[in-house]
């Protein structure tokens, strides 16, 4: 090979490799652009990120700068909620069902960091989970919370269910019942519909149901919500519940 030669193919190479190069920083930054967004949590992109039908939507809530209740022995609401939310999707997932989360992280679901939410991160927030459950209507919904109160002798899960639907009284009977048969045998309380001081239940139309699952402000119930094996159980009660109220893929 001539030198001309060779400095024509040492060209050719150094072209093809920028070429490379360029491609490969496009799809970096095409990547980041598409997954940043799903990052910051909002109702309205998660949507288009979930494999439709979906069947099921866990919420855990709270998040982020929003703790929730804490505890008589210092648990925080906003990371139960999410562990036994979690341990509900995995279940309901490993079941076959589509199911999606509307958080997966500690955030809640909007972007934190945005200073045109300043004074409205709380607003934004729920407006996106409602969104979330408005874009699958043929979903379940199945909001995760922590009861809290300033008497310590209340305790047991209770559960909240949406007027729109009678669906959603449906499924939060199922889940009261099988609470008290299978997990608190002493739990005598009742369904109740959602007041308007509920804004997720009284926004979404379709079936949806918040469940409180214990009180923080009990001792006894604290440590039975802070042990790993207990909210496994809370969450296989939860998952038997949905499971007998699921709807088919529409």
């Amino acid at each position: 090979m001539s030198r001309s030669e060779s400095r024509r193919l040492t060209f050719w190479i150094a072209v093809y490799c920028l070429a490379f190069t360029v491609v490969l920083c496009a799809l970096y930054f095409l990547f980041v652009a598409v997954t940043a967004p799903w990052a910051t949590h909002t109702g309205r992109l998660q949507t288009a990120y979930i494999a439709s039908p979906v069947q099921v939507i866990v919420d855990a809530g709270h998040g982020g700068r929003d703790g929730g209740a804490t505890g008589v022995t210092g648990l925080v609401e906003k990371n139960l909620n999410l562990e036994i939310a979690t341990l509900l999707h995995d279940m309901l997932c490993a079941a076959g069902t589509k199911t999606c989360m509307t958080r997966t992280v500690d955030s809640l679901v909007c972007d934190e960091s945005d200073p045109a939410l300043r004074g409205k991160l709380k607003q934004t927030d729920l407006k996106n989970r409602a969104a979330l459950a408005e874009a699958n209507p043929g979903a379940l919904f199945v909001s995760i919370h922590m009861n809290n109160f300033p008497v310590e002798k209340y305790s047991g899960l209770q559960v909240y269910y949406s007027p729109h639907a009678e669906e959603s009284r449906v499924l939060a009977a199922s889940i009261q019942a099988n609470t008290a048969a299978l997990l608190q045998p002493g739990n005598t309380r009742g369904i109740k519909a959602a007041g308007s001081n509920i804004y997720l239940l009284n926004r979404i139309r379709t079936a949806a149901v918040l469940v409180e699952c214990g009180f923080l402000s009990n001792r006894a119930e604290s440590a039975c919500l802070a042990n790993g094996t207990y909210r496994q159980k809370l969450a296989l009660v939860l998952t038997a519940s949905v499971l007998q109220n699921l709807r088919e893929p529409s």
